[in-house]
């Protein structure tokens, strides 16, 4: 059946082609490809040259060897590379220069190139250097001031270049000079010959065989000659058991020289004493060293060596210390005793000795010969202390006082104190006396009965009166005045025209300023004195100002100087020629140089230091006037409780009549006067 849509296909037998016909169409495949090859390669080669910079590399030396490290292919022609744009790294080599790696970075930009100067190896330099023909050992070699090594010892490698060469030798001048270092590895030879600056020593010592040291090495032991440098040089010898001497040479090149004998010191040895009991004064050779235990350093020799120790016998020993040794020594003291006997001792006392009860017998005390202190306990009475020392030759026998708690309380008073005003006052003790004067006593007035008076207290009185510097600090309105023609305001005159009230309100006063109690209270509208007195300032009582005056101690004494008139010259301020126009009764012939009051302790002191107790001003007293006979003994008495007035005290400038000027003299007021001053008082306790 046949189709026309279909093609019929007819088979055909299969026939191989022949030799010929294969050649002919390899060859042509072949040229086909290779000429595609080369095309390809052409077009990537133009592609890489189009991507790429050229960029040179210009080296030194020239002959180096440059190997890319990165990229690993890199087209080139000669020294000039087409690298692509990035960073890129390159290895150079050359022989006797130091291999570098060398980072590089390739841009955009045209004519891109690199300068690269290899750097030379470090070259060696081999030295010989000489003490004329000889080779020197340990010279010290520089190069550019850097230590490279001693002259018989291999030297570091030394950079390329011109460098400055020094050589130095404590025995030798210094070497110094520039070379150039060729490097690459390369050994320079170099000879040099050294100028000496040096001089032989002599040394010895005694004993001998100690080492001698310098430059802190060793140079052998004395005696010994050795080289040293010119200069001053420090050296030392070392010999065991003996002390380092260290000295110094001043050395003078080519000058030699034998030093003196050095004479080594022994090092000391160690003493160590000891002394049964302890605390002995220990001394050697009679010089005080300690008390023992001790421990001293001594230079080797033979020594006495003295234990004393008070109570107890001395005692002294030998020895020998050696070099670098411990010594040792002990004492064992004997002891000294003494005996003291204690007089009028009451059973009930307690005896210390030291500090520490003593219990052995009371009536014989056994004690070591040297210092005690000794205390004694008794009820009702002070403690009694006293130092003894007693001694083993004898028996010593004290007498024991028996002195009242209050007598030794006033015995430990300060002989004087001071106000805050620097006014002085000293310490009058009691006692027992007659105050006034006998009926036959000539010029006695009525007011002088004679009293027995007992004082028990110590008290203190002012020396000088006060002054008008002092009392114008408590009343600045205060006007002293004039007498006549007497000027009365001074300031270190008495204060007058001050009445007795004002004088005890002073006292407050100052008894307030100085920090004390106040002695005067006012008491319906009345002002007294404390029942006690207290310890604040005050006027003296009548019998205190007596006491200090002394009016009955003096023996046929009617007059502070005597018993006749007139006084001694310049003995007190009283009423001379100079108020012979003033005052009704003056002394013929007698000249005090002052026409009115005079600054107070311009005169000659009392025995107790007190002055103007007769002259100058007359003084306010504490107690009330009275004329009333007492017949009992009067105890600290402070006068009547009840009167008018005042009792007045002492004579003034005023004065100069048989009567005023008595010791026992009195008068009375209440008003201010301008021949009346005080003085202050206190007790301290």
């Amino acid at each position: 059946m046949s189709d026309p849509d279909f093609e019929i296909v007819e088979t055909q037998k299969y026939q191989p082609p022949t030799s010929s016909k294969i050649g002919v169409s390899n060859r042509t495949t072949l040229t086909y490809l290779t000429i595609g090859v080369i095309l390809l390669l052409s077009v990537f080669a133009l592609y890489i040259v189009l991507q790429s910079r050229a960029v040179s590399f210009i080296i030194s030396p020239t002959s180096a060897v440059l190997d890319m490290v990165n990229p690993i292919v890199a087209p080139n022609y000669g020294n000039i590379y087409f690298l692509k744009p990035g960073k890129g790294e390159l290895m150079v080599t050359a022989p006797g220069y130091k291999t570098l790696s060398y980072p590089f970075e390739v841009t955009n930009g045209p004519n891109q190139s690199h300068l690269i100067n290899l750097e030379k190896k470090p070259g060696f330099l081999k030295l010989k250097i000489y003490d004329n023909s000889e080779l020197l050992s340990d010279a010290s070699i520089y190069v550019d001031e850097e230590f490279v090594g001693l002259s018989h010892e291999p030297m570091k490698p030394i950079e390329a270049g011109r460098r400055n060469l020094r050589v130095n030798h404590p025995l030798f001048l210094e070497h110094s000079q520039e070379l150039e270092i060729f490097g690459k590895g390369e050994t320079q030879e170099l000879d040099i010959s050294m100028v000496p600056s040096f001089a032989n020593v002599t040394i010895s010592s005694f004993p001998e065989g100690a080492t001698i040291s310098a430059y802190g090495e060793s140079l052998g032991k004395t005696p010994k000659t050795i080289k040293l440098g010119q200069g001053v040089q420090d050296l030392s010898l070392v010999l065991p058991r003996f002390v380092r001497a260290d000295f110094q040479v001043k050395v003078i090149a080519n000058e030699n020289v034998s030093l003196p004998i050095i004479e080594l010191i022994p090092k000391k040895g160690r003493l160590e004493v000891a002394s049964k009991p302890n605390n002995a004064n220990v001394s050697i050779e009679g010089i005080y060293k300690g008390q023992s235990p001790l421990e001293l350093d001594l230079a080797p020799a033979e020594y006495n060596v003295t234990a004393i120790k008070a109570g107890y016998e001395s005692l002294s020993k030998q020895i020998r210390i050696e070099s670098e040794r411990a010594s040792k020594m002990a004492f064992d003291l004997v002891p000294r005793y003494g005996y003291i006997e204690l007089l009028n001792l009451q059973r009930d006392a307690t005896i210390f000795i030291d500090g520490e009860v003593y219990l052995d017998s009371r009536d014989r005390l056994r004690l070591l010969a040297r210092p005690h202190e000794l205390k004694i306990v008794q009820e009702g009475f002070s403690d009694f202390q006293k130092s003894i020392i007693p001694n083993p030759n004898l028996v010593q026998a004290i007498d024991v006082p028996r002195i009242t708690v209050a007598e030794a309380r006033r015995n430990n008073l300060p002989n004087e104190i001071f106000t805050g005003l620097k006014n002085r006052l000293v310490r009058i003790d009691p006692g027992s006396f007659k105050m006034g004067a006998g009926r036959r006593q000539p010029g006695r007035k009525a007011n002088e009965i004679e009293k027995r008076v007992r004082l028990t207290r110590p008290f203190y009185l002012a020396v000088r009166e006060i002054s008008n510097a002092d009392y114008l600090k408590f009343d600045p309105s205060h006007n002293s005045g004039t007498f006549g023609r007497a000027f009365l305001n001074d300031p270190e005159t008495p204060a007058v025209n001050v009445s007795w009230e004002a004088a005890i309100r002073f006292c407050n006063w100052l008894s307030e300023r100085d920090g004390i109690p106040k002695t005067y209270e006012k008491i319906n509208g009345i002002w007294q004195i404390k029942q006690d007195r207290g310890t604040g300032y005050r006027l003296p009582t009548e019998a205190e100002w007596s006491w200090a005056a002394r009016e009955s101690n003096q023996i046929n004494r009617i007059f502070p100087w005597g018993d006749k008139m007139p006084p001694p010259d310049k003995f007190g301020n009283f009423a001379d020629i100079s108020a012979k126009n003033a005052f009704g009764n003056i002394i013929d012939n007698y000249d005090d140089t002052f026409r009115g009051p005079a600054p107070s302790g311009s005169f000659t002191a009392n025995d107790l230091g007190i002055f103007d107790l007769a002259g100058n001003v007359s003084e306010w007293v504490n107690d009330i006037y009275s004329t009333e006979m007492v017949i009992n003994l009067l105890v600290d008495p402070t006068g009547p409780k009840k009167g008018g007035y005042r009792v007045i005290r002492g004579s003034s400038y005023t004065q100069g009549n048989y009567s005023s000027l008595r010791l026992t003299f009195r008068d009375y007021g209440r008003d201010p006067r301008a021949d009346v001053g005080f003085r202050i008082a206190r007790y301290l306790e």
